[in-house]
C-alpha cells in the first residue's frame, strides 16, 4: 500500500470514530438520566459536552468535505425532459463509512441532529422533566444512527 493510500484509510477510520464517539456520548448521556445516577447539574454538563463534541465533529466533517472536489449540481446532469428524482429521506439499513455519505445527506442529518440537540437544551433551561429529556436525546441519537446510513439506491 501507498502512503497515499494509508493516509487515506486512516483519515477514513477517524471519520467513523469520530461518529461512533458522538453516538457512544449520546447513549452514555441518557443511560444516566435513564437510571438516575446524573444530578442536574451533571445532566447539564453532559448535554453542554455532548454539544461540543458533536459541534467539532459536524466542523471536522464539514472542513473535510470542503477538501474534496466540487460537483456540479445534481440537475446539471440531467438531459432536455428528464426530471431530477428526489432523494429519500428515509435512512437505508446498511451502515456505510463516512467516506461513502453524500454531503447532501450529511448536512440533512447534521442539523437534524443539531436541532435535536438544541431543543434538549432548551428543555433543561425549562426544566422539562427526565423522561422528556431522555426522549429528546434519542432524537438527537436517531440522527446520528442515520448519518452514515444513507438511501440505498
Amino acid at each position: 500500500m501507498s502512503s497515499g493510500l494509508i493516509s487515506q484509510q486512516a483519515q477514513a477510520d477517524s471519520r467513523d470514530r469520530a461518529l461512533q464517539s458522538v453516538k457512544t456520548l449520546t447513549q452514555d448521556l441518557i443511560g444516566h438520566i435513564q437510571d438516575g445516577s446524573a444530578s442536574d447539574k451533571q445532566i447539564w454538563a453532559g448535554v453542554q459536552g455532548l454539544t461540543d463534541v458533536l459541534r467539532r465533529f459536524i466542523l471536522s466533517e464539514t472542513e473535510i468535505r470542503a477538501e474534496d472536489k466540487v460537483s456540479p449540481p445534481i440537475g446539471a446532469a440531467l438531459r432536455p425532459g428528464e426530471i431530477e428524482v428526489a432523494v429519500s429521506t428515509q435512512p437505508g439499513a446498511k451502515e456505510v463509512p463516512m467516506s461513502s455519505v453524500t454531503t447532501e445527506w450529511f448536512n440533512a442529518q447534521a442539523t437534524k441532529s443539531q436541532a435535536a440537540l438544541d431543543t434538549v437544551r432548551s428543555g433543561l433551561e425549562q426544566n422539562v422533566a427526565n423522561p422528556e429529556m431522555v426522549l429528546r436525546l434519542q432524537d438527537v441519537l436517531k440522527a446520528l444512527d442515520a448519518v452514515n446510513r444513507p438511501p440505498e439506491g
